[in-house]
């Protein structure tokens, strides 16, 4: 697999933080119900697809990499079940701020868009998920080896700056990716991720 972290150079510090802490709690927690929104707004086409509607897995990508922006949810209740920190990819110029998207092959940019969480496979690295891309947006996903997995040493806390990127796949800690590893064990329709911005 081409798809696992890097570290960030040596030096690279984040952008400045002006925002004052309630600014940026105010921020996560409007994501937390933009999370909800989406989850919502999705359940008419989880139900037409037969896909569950009592786990949903969604990426908020205008949050910054530092930040849990990864959201576990139970979109039949409306309810947030856990979130996460997770990567975006390195290409495009992307930042700890900014992740630019791009659906070419080679980019190493994540994708925004509808993706089913297909079935595990072993790599190099362990345990992780194959990807579909449903959408104009992510539809080479398989074609770029994007898939859902962990990465040892990235961190499963908040912190001044992540360690790794991404070369486009939605990759969380071990201890993360266990969690959502449980749960998606547990559902028997197919599960929808979706990440946007």
């Amino acid at each position: 697999m081409a798809n696992y972290g890097w570290r960030m150079p040596d030096g690279e510090k984040p952008a400045a933080k002006t925002a004052e802490i309630s600014v940026e709690a105010a921020r996560k927690n409007a994501s937390r119900s933009k999370a909800i929104h989406v989850a919502d707004s999705l359940t008419p086409y989880l139900k037409q697809k037969g896909y569950s509607t009592s786990l949903i897995l969604l990426a908020d990508m205008s949050l910054p990499m530092d930040v849990k922006r990864f959201y576990v949810i139970k979109p039949d209740s409306q309810k947030i079940l856990n979130s996460f920190l997770i990567a975006h990819g390195k290409g495009g110029n992307s930042t700890i701020d900014f992740a630019a998207f791009s659906n070419v092959p080679g980019s190493l940019c994540s994708s925004p868009g509808k993706y089913l969480i297909g079935d595990t496979f072993w790599g190099e690295y362990g345990k992780g998920y194959r990807l579909h891309g449903l959408d104009a947006t992510n539809n080479n996903a398989a074609k770029r080896l994007v898939v859902f997995h962990y990465f040892l040493p990235q961190t499963s806390e908040e912190h001044d700056y992540p360690l790794y990127y991404s070369a486009g796949c939605p990759m969380l800690s071990l201890k993360d990716f266990q969690y959502c590893d449980t749960r998606l064990k547990k559902e028997t329709k197919p599960v929808l991720m979706f990440i946007y911005r």
